[in-house]
């Protein structure tokens, strides 16, 4: 049944858990949660669903990156050192403009 809705979409035969792996690394890089996307391939550990299906390319490691180098230069060492550990989230969120 799954080659003849290819063969009718005009689809090349790509195998059922490519496009399983397809779908999760796009939700991943997408920025879906990995829990909705472990929730949604029915995976009963969250690390399987991150190990094994979450390709994390390149593009997905310069954004951290790009957001802590925005932290460092508008936060000086003066305000991070005061800035209580349990709310320098709270802070950088403010300092983006974020409003949650």
């Amino acid at each position: 049944m799954y080659d003849r809705l290819l063969q009718k979409a005009d689809l090349p035969h790509i195998r059922i858990h490519d496009l399983r792996h397809s779908y999760s690394t796009l939700m991943v890089a997408m920025k879906v949660h990995g829990k909705v996307v472990q929730e949604i391939l029915g995976h009963s550990d969250y690390r399987l669903t991150m190990n094994v299906y979450a390709q994390v390319d390149l593009a997905m490691q310069e954004e951290p990156a790009r957001l802590l180098d925005e932290f460092f230069e508008k936060v000086s060492l003066h305000q991070w050192k005061r800035t209580k550990k349990a709310n320098w989230c709270l802070d950088w969120c403010q300092l983006r403009g974020d409003s949650s």
